[in-house]
């Protein structure tokens, strides 16, 4: 009898003991699998940045096909093909713009971003557009080295500068804004000129002109920076 209940009792345990293995085992296999698959499925930096050039050049030759009904309807993409690009004299540049790592593609007209200019945005698998002007022609956008963007609007003697960088979802947020009157709009207006202001705050001449050469003019890409369409 004794011996019966010796064995009955190695019987549970080896019972238990199996089974506990199984409940450690597995979740860790489980585990592991998960993690490497995990691993293989997110893309490099390197990875999307090519998947990205691929999806300009298309757009480049005149393909709308990665952007959605949404954004071609917005900014009547469905005419680039026949306005902006078959007239060409365009130029085009990559550059990280919001700060993920992914450049941005930048298009204008050669050396001329107040007759057209553009910004273009990939993310899985889609083309987004965050810009693209070719009306307003006392208003450009240019970029900067450092990735940010200059709103540039002039009328006769009056200029403003607004510096802005692109967040993720295309929105803009400020960083500075200039502004100078050396000549009045209207020859009976009341304002003050010769007039110069940085964020808001009115300062000299001299001050403005210093800011001006070292926040834009001196940050502006080398002429080298762009390429020709036509070489594509």
């Amino acid at each position: 009898m004794e011996l019966f209940k010796i064995g009955i009792h190695l019987l549970i345990y080896l019972i238990v003991l199996t089974g506990y293995g199984r409940t450690i085992q597995e979740p860790i296999r489980l585990s592991k699998d998960i993690e490497i698959e995990s691993e293989t499925s997110i893309p490099s930096t390197e990875e999307i940045s090519k998947l990205a050039k691929t999806a300009y050049t298309m757009f480049l030759s005149g393909d709308i096909s990665l952007f959605d009904s949404t954004d071609i309807s917005k900014w009547a993409l469905d005419t680039w093909k026949d306005t902006i690009l078959f007239f060409g004299e365009l130029e085009y540049t990559y550059l990280d713009l919001d700060g993920d790592g992914i450049e941005e593609l930048l298009v204008q007209y050669v050396d001329d971003p107040s007759s057209y200019n553009g910004v273009f945005h990939y993310e899985n698998g889609r083309l987004y557009c965050w810009q693209y002007d070719w009306t307003e022609g006392s208003c450009r956008d240019y970029p900067l080295k450092d990735g940010t963007i200059v709103r540039q609007y002039d009328f006769n003697g009056t200029h403003s500068y607004t510096i802005f960088r692109y967040q993720a979802d295309g929105q803009e947020k400020e960083v500075l804004n200039m502004f100078s009157r050396e000549e009045w709009i209207v020859s009976d207006s009341k304002e003050t000129c010769s007039y110069y202001e940085i964020d808001g705050k009115e300062v000299d001449k001299t001050v403005f002109t210093e800011q001006l050469n070292k926040l834009i003019i001196n940050q502006m890409l080398d002429r080298l920076a762009w390429t020709s369409i036509e070489t594509l």
